[in-house]
């Protein structure tokens, strides 16, 4: 494969990212809630590497301009508005979403 499935789709860094907020804005547990639910999904990623869903995400991102801004704003939404069961619920939403 010619990329990590992580860092196509940072899913631990957003979860990094999330705890950061939940410091920051310690009122709103759905940070913290968030972060933990992007922690599992971090953790069941690596199941994933060179899946198919892995080698559409790398055509994906060699045609789409747009593939960092979508793939931001699905992980940004995890635990906010989207709460995806597993790691290839989320995928396959992102992979949706730069297919449309």
């Amino acid at each position: 494969m010619e990329l990590e499935l992580e860092c196509l789709v940072d899913v631990s860094g957003t979860a990094e990212w999330r705890r950061r907020k939940a410091e920051q804005y310690p009122e709103d547990a759905r940070n913290i809630k968030a972060a933990t639910l992007l922690d599992t999904l971090a953790g069941n990623l690596v199941e994933l590497e060179g899946s198919s869903l892995h080698r559409q995400l790398i055509d994906l991102w060699k045609e789409n301009d747009a593939f960092g801004e979508v793939v931001s704003e699905e992980l940004r939404s995890v635990g906010f508005y989207t709460f995806p069961d597993t790691v290839d619920e989320l995928l396959t939403d992102i992979i949706e979403r730069l297919q449309a």
